[in-house]
């Protein structure tokens, strides 16, 4: 019973750290976020929000059946150019943090899926959008560079 209860308060606890900040460094998700690579999906949010709608949800639960099987899931967040820049570009990790806590709640290993912040709308890699498509979390599988 005691070997129970201490395996759950380790399940429990390793759920609960937080992505570390190299992984939101990661080298193929920043190709991905410029390389113009299609996205799996992607998720569209209100302003200064990071609430995934019910359509959303959806979509996601579909990828995800894909995403178990990958190595390395890329979640671009992104913001849209109102407001501070750092401001977006926490919002548009927490988008993509959002994204990531739904997946992993639809089966998803957390080890595989990487939150990435690209803050506005890719900044300096350009695009010109439609009112509220660069409120977004894209879904990447990225291809390997060899």
């Amino acid at each position: 019973m005691v070997f129970r209860s201490l395996a759950l308060a380790a399940t429990i606890a390793s759920a609960a750290v937080a992505v570390p900040d190299a992984r939101a460094a990661d080298p193929d998700c920043h190709r991905v976020a410029r390389g113009g690579q299609t996205a799996r999906a992607t998720v569209y949010f209100d302003t200064g929000k990071t609430t995934i709608a019910a359509h959303h949800r959806k979509e996601l639960e579909r990828v995800a059946y894909d995403a178990k099987y990958q190595i390395k899931v890329c979640l671009i967040g992104q913001a849209d150019r109102q407001g501070n820049p750092e401001y977006n570009k926490r919002l548009a990790l927490k988008r993509a943090q959002a994204v990531r806590a739904l997946l992993i709640d639809y089966g998803v290993p957390a080890g595989v899926l990487v939150p990435v912040s690209v803050g506005e709308a890719y900044g300096a890699f350009g695009g010109d959008y439609k009112d509220g498509q660069e409120r977004r979390v894209e879904v990447h599988f990225p291809r390997r560079y060899e």
